[in-house]
């Protein structure tokens, strides 16, 4: 494995007691310039997303972030 390439299990393994960013509303970016978020969500019996919570966890940086929703448009 190269020095950049890490193990999916590793995004697992985020920081504790991250800043908590939920006050600056929702957001697709971290302050910290990540885009990459833990999210608990669960699926339908179609295998179609049945519903999320907003509030996401930075995958780099482990702070509380509120993400955006998705458009009804």
């Amino acid at each position: 494995m190269s020095d950049t390439a890490k193990p999916i299990y590793d995004l697992f393994q985020r920081q504790p007691n991250g800043p908590d960013l939920l006050f600056m509303g929702p957001t697709t970016r971290c302050t910290c310039g990540n885009d990459l978020f833990h999210a608990l969500m669960w699926f339908d019996d179609d295998r179609t997303v049945g519903g999320y919570f907003t509030e996401m966890v930075c995958a780099l940086c482990g702070a509380l972030v509120r993400g955006v929703t998705e458009d009804d448009g």
